[in-house]
């Protein structure tokens, strides 16, 4: 992604588009897999310090720009789309990580609803899978 885009999405999504959050909206791009808070920070640390990366996860998840996915335990981040039903493979050996898309969550979501007493609508969900890479079952 290159600047001028990373800006248009913090824009669209409310923010000013400065330098840092500019650096961490392209960071999330480049790298293509969920960064935790630390890969974050390691990556800005020339732009930003830890605090500052935490606050910019904090506001952008809430607005729907970045998403929180828990891989070995721990939050993960990545850049949000909208529409988008993606989840992930994740390696229990080597923590490699690759995407897939749908999930069938809406059939799973209404099977739930038609047993359920208390809800009466499901707004999102999480779903990721465990298990071995090619390269470590080799």
């Amino acid at each position: 992604m290159d600047t001028n885009t990373a800006k248009a999405r913090l824009r669209d999504a409310g923010f000013r588009a400065t330098q840092q959050r500019t650096a961490f909206v392209s960071r999330l791009a480049a790298v293509h897999e969920p960064q935790s808070i630390q890969e974050l920070a390691d990556a800005l640390s020339g732009t930003c310090d830890p605090v500052t990366v935490y606050r910019m996860i904090t506001a952008f998840e809430k607005a729907g720009l970045v998403r929180e996915s828990t891989i070995g335990g721990r939050p993960h981040y990545e850049l949000a789309e909208a529409g988008d039903d993606h989840h992930h493979l994740v390696c229990t050996n080597c923590r490699a990580v690759e995407d897939f898309v749908g999930c069938g969550a809406d059939a799973v979501a209404r099977a739930a609803l038609k047993r359920s007493r208390r809800f009466t609508s499901v707004t999102s969900h999480s779903f990721d899978l465990y298990g071995l890479c090619r390269s470590c079952t080799a």
